[in-house]
């Protein structure tokens, strides 16, 4: 069954979960190997299958979430002999390696991509799409009213069919099956620790909110709530593996600035805002129907909006109010200090309105000395997004590497490159740009004791990034030095990276449970972890 608020579970190849991804009916002994409940992961199901080089057929295991996916033998024993990366790679055993290689790998992470998409029983995890919601309309376009109009939502997805794709993204997917890694002869995941990044397409994250008709509108859940966002990432293209950077730093940054209020404006604002709160009290009572506009209540309801007000200008009111006035003019008298701030205030008023440009706290500086106190503090404003720059010396040492090299910077150089339509020819024009892709970004290191993840914690996390530069020195040493055909001896290549969202409290969840992988992909951070 799909997922639906009243009813929160799931179902995957006959096995069941609850609204907190525990699988339900589960015998003891399908989990053997674990000590205890702490110690299992999360239990899987057969989701897909794929079909290795040499004809054998492996089913693929996962979880609504996609934690503890793996690939097993299609037999009673069940054995695994490939666990799945947070990221999109495969960890095949070394007694498998002969019998599934990387190429199998790659299709059967293109299998399992083809499953999760558009199913609504997985969340949106890792790389996969949301599901898209149905705008169809009725047959009977007749009685089409503003209700179904779905708001552009039909024009968009036809734009997104001209856009989403680049018309050589297919390319960059080939360049990927040539297994981008540099040095082509490291031992990454094993003896070497490694930088590894993903190429996504770009998927517009607040489409409902602009371009979801009246129907799907979601105003009132963003007022409530907020602007919720979606994953960016879309389609999966491929991935690079180089070096650990030999310069590798972050700096989280949060904005603050200096904010002041004076004792009149401080006494201003506390009326009006006191004020405002009655108002709106009494607008919700109105659109909530506790309260009528005009006329005599009903039962269960309050005094009308216009008796309100007839009552608030009766003659006890006003002199009522009057006599709170004049009991605070009485007090104002008394303090020679609030005297003369009023006093600086109105003949600063008096003097702009004839265009003289006096303050009250020039009045106040050169007529007595003082000045009034602004009652300054350092005020949180705003995060900020983090960039990041990395660099590396590529130097080629064979003919095989050389062709990697060039390669592994067209991958980044035709990745970051905005978004023709995909309909039209090179050199045709093009009604509008598209969003060029986007990368995640994961640090690697060696797993150890069963380890199921490879993610380095000992360093930062980064969140998926924009590519805003790629730099390429030809000449690093100050002079041209080439193989045969042209080939520089040696290159630096400069990558600079964005961001698309801020670092917030919660992306330090060490529960992952208490992650919403409907519309995020991130991982909680263990306690012992470094984090964003």
């Amino acid at each position: 069954m799909s997922y639906h608020e009243n009813n929160p579970q799931f179902t995957i190849g006959g096995v069941t979960y609850n609204e907190d991804m525990v699988p339900i009916g589960f015998s003891e002994d399908y989990a053997t190997g674990f000590n205890d409940q702490i110690d299992r992961p999360p239990l899987n199901a057969l989701a897909a299958s794929v079909t290795a080089s040499n004809g054998t057929e492996y089913g693929i295991y996962t979880t609504v979430n996609g934690i503890n996916t793996e690939i097993k033998t299609l037999d009673e024993n069940a054995t695994v002999i490939s666990n799945r990366n947070d990221d999109g790679t495969w960890n095949t055993k070394d007694e498998y390696k002969d019998v599934f290689s990387e190429d199998d790998e790659k299709n059967a992470e293109n299998n399992l991509q083809e499953t999760i998409n558009g199913n609504d029983n997985f969340w949106n995890s890792y790389g996969a799409s949301d599901t898209v919601a149905d705008n169809t309309n009725d047959n009977n376009t007749n009685n089409a009213s503003l209700t179904n109009d779905d708001g552009g939502a039909g024009d968009v997805a036809k734009l997104r069919e001209n856009y989403s794709v680049g018309r050589v993204d297919h390319i960059i997917q080939k360049l990927s099956l040539r297994n981008l890694v540099y040095p082509i002869d490291a031992d990454f995941g094993n003896t070497q620790d490694y930088i590894q990044i993903n190429q996504f397409t770009y998927k517009p994250i607040n489409q409902d909110i602009f371009f979801g008709g009246l129907k799907n509108s979601k105003a009132g859940s963003t007022f409530l709530k907020g602007l919720q966002n979606t994953s960016p990432k879309e389609k999966y293209l491929g991935l690079v593996k180089l070096p650990m950077p030999n310069q590798l730093q972050d700096s989280n940054n949060v904005a603050w600035g200096q904010d002041q209020l004076n004792a009149i404006t401080a006494a201003v604002s506390a009326a009006v805002f006191g004020a405002s709160g009655g108002a709106v009290n009494t607008l919700q009572e109105i659109a909530t129907g506790q309260r009528p506009i005009i006329g005599n209540p009903k039962e269960g309801q309050k005094e009308s909006l216009v008796g309100m007000l007839r009552n608030s200008f009766s003659k006890d009111n006003l002199g009522e109010r009057g006599k709170k006035i004049k009991g605070f003019f009485d007090e104002l008298n008394q303090s020679s200090d609030a005297r003369l701030l009023g006093r600086s205030i109105l003949g600063s008023a008096i003097l702009n309105i004839a265009q003289f440009g006096v303050t009250p706290e020039t009045a106040l500086a050169r007529g007595a000395g003082v000045v009034p106190n602004s009652n300054m503090q350092l005020l949180f404003n705003a995060p900020t997004l983090r960039e990041f720059t990395f660099n590396w010396r590529l130097t080629a040492r064979s003919r095989e590497e050389a062709i990697r090299v060039k390669n592994i910077i067209r991958f980044f150089k035709q990745g970051m490159a905005v978004k023709k339509n995909n309909k039209n020819k090179t050199g045709e024009g093009s009604f509008f740009l598209g969003t060029p892709n986007i990368f995640d970004i994961h640090f690697k290191t060696s797993k150890q004791n069963y380890e199921i993840l490879d993610r380095n914690d000992s360093v930062l996390r980064i969140k998926t990034c924009a590519l805003t530069g790629v730099a390429v020195n030809y000449t690093p040493d100050g002079m041209w030095n080439a193989y045969e055909k042209g080939m520089p001896t040696s290159v630096l290549l400069s990558l600079r990276f964005g961001e698309l969202e801020p670092i917030f409290d919660t992306d330090y969840e060490e529960d992952p449970f208490k992650i919403n992988n409907k519309v995020t992909d991130q991982r909680s951070v263990p306690i012992d972890a470094i984090g964003y």
